[in-house]
């Protein structure tokens, strides 16, 4: 779903409720689950290497795809106004931050975990979102375009 303003070049990226309630459930219990099966091998005093190699690369990929999806964790409940000049985020207790594309330094895709994250120039994160925002697509195009930066 996209949300564009009519009267203006202005479109609107956020986190649908049903991205935050998955997100919120899910990913804890994933993260867990990562861990256990990492340290199976220690747990179960069992250190041959064929289960070693597995639960290094099963728990270790999970754990992976979680730590870049807890990027997203603080911009769940906020909003993104953008546009060609650049971009708003809103936050719900009033706060915004307002970035121009010129800004932007970095623009990582974590695709295991579908997660866009944007740094600037002191290589701080400004914004992280997942694929499942809305108007997501238009946010890469408007990011690509105007930073001139690879996706």
């Amino acid at each position: 779903m996209e949300y564009k303003s009519e009267t203006e070049d202005l479109w609107l990226l956020h986190h649908p409720t049903w991205v935050r309630w998955l997100v919120w459930i899910v990913l804890p219990p994933l993260a867990v689950a990562g861990c256990y099966v990492l340290l199976l091998p220690v747990l179960e005093g069992q250190y041959e290497l064929a289960l070693i190699a597995t639960s290094l690369f099963m728990g270790g990929f999970v754990l992976y795809m979680c730590a870049q999806a807890f990027k997203v964790f603080p911009y769940l409940h906020s909003d993104v106004e953008f546009s060609s000049d650049g971009f708003s985020i809103y936050w719900p207790g009033g706060k915004s931050e307002n970035y121009s594309w010129a800004e932007i330094a970095s623009l990582k895709h974590y695709a295991s975990a579908q997660v866009l994250e944007l740094k600037n120039c002191k290589g701080n994160r400004v914004l992280a979102v997942s694929e499942q925002a809305t108007s997501y697509q238009q946010f890469v195009e408007f990011a690509v375009e105007q930073t001139g930066l690879k996706y």
